[in-house]
């Protein structure tokens, strides 16, 4: 069932509450991802919140603190060690309150998987929130002479098998900044499945500039697994180019801006991520293009017990 086009303010609410920014990283693209994420069906192991953790005793106050700063040492973009990022787009984000993000894949067309995590000594607990698979992996840490430091994960879930090395890129983790336009904005179609959940297909675009050209992201998945693609567009009347930056393919549709307020959409005639058929896509709010690192993924409850 899809969300009907009159975007009602409790569907604005729960988009703009999940989606958040897009960034360029290096020489590739960032879907930072939700700022509120949906509660994550449980894994093979129930755990208890850091965040909603009573303790009783001052010795049980002082285990969650010892935990909550470990988890924040990780915050930041953390790159495969030995990847030539010219050719692979491989790096972990921290948030570093217990949600991060895997992005994987090449410039301009990646992957990208959300997950809850917790520290406690040498071992980091993952749950990946799509599949429930859930991991406890050894780790270490190490600050370089050159300034750099470094991650080792001795059982890394998305390694070829052994250890792997990350490096900080950074250890920033920020807000959304929203772009002003009424054209440079996150255009989605989202689904509520018959068999549970939702799906969305989005395109997130960039304000043009005076040319009618600029540049933008193609989304589709659902909220805790989804592909990114990134795109080049250019408007010429009531025409939409779009030229998608992997595949080199360029297509050409008919558009319009529909309605106005909470039932304004975006129509294309023949949408080239939906093979061609007409589609519509909801306003959900301004993009978030401007970013250089990542959104921030704040207020959800990880390894809640809920």
């Amino acid at each position: 069932m899809h969300v009907p086009w009159t975007f009602h303010s409790i569907h604005r609410r729960r988009l703009l509450s999940r989606l958040a920014a897009l960034g360029t990283v290096g020489t590739g693209v960032l879907l930072a991802t939700l700022v509120s994420l949906p509660p994550a069906r449980p894994g093979p192991t129930r755990s208890t919140s850091i965040c909603t953790e009573r303790p009783s005793t001052p010795e049980e106050v002082a285990q969650i603190q010892t935990r909550l700063e470990a988890t924040r040492k990780l915050a930041g973009v953390w790159w495969l060690a030995d990847a030539d990022r010219t050719q692979t787009q491989r790096f972990y984000y921290f948030h570093g309150d217990g949600k991060g993000l895997f992005r994987y894949g090449e410039p301009g067309l990646t992957n990208t998987h959300s997950f809850d995590y917790r520290v406690d000594g040498d071992q980091l607990m993952l749950r990946f929130r799509k599949s429930g698979d859930h991991h406890v992996v050894r780790f270490a840490m190490q600050a370089h002479d050159d300034g750099t430091t470094t991650l080792q994960l001795y059982d890394d879930p998305r390694g070829r098998g052994g250890p792997t090395t990350w490096v900080r890129e950074s250890e920033r983790t920020v807000g959304p900044h929203a772009t002003a336009d009424d054209f440079g904005r996150m255009w989605i179609d989202l689904t509520n499945y018959a068999t549970g959940g939702q799906g969305f297909a989005l395109y997130q675009l960039r304000a043009p500039g005076i040319d009618g050209r600029g540049t933008g992201w193609f989304h589709r998945g659902d909220f805790d697994d989804w592909s990114t693609e990134a795109l080049t567009y250019r408007r010429t009347g009531d025409t939409l180019e779009l030229t998608f930056e992997v595949t080199g393919q360029t297509f050409s549709t008919p558009y319009a801006i529909e309605g106005t307020g909470k039932d304004r959409a975006l129509r294309l005639d023949a949408d080239p991520r939906d093979y061609g058929l007409h589609h519509r896509y909801a306003d959900g709010g301004a993009s978030f293009g401007a970013l250089n690192i990542v959104a921030g993924l704040a207020d959800a409850q990880p390894w809640s017990t809920d």
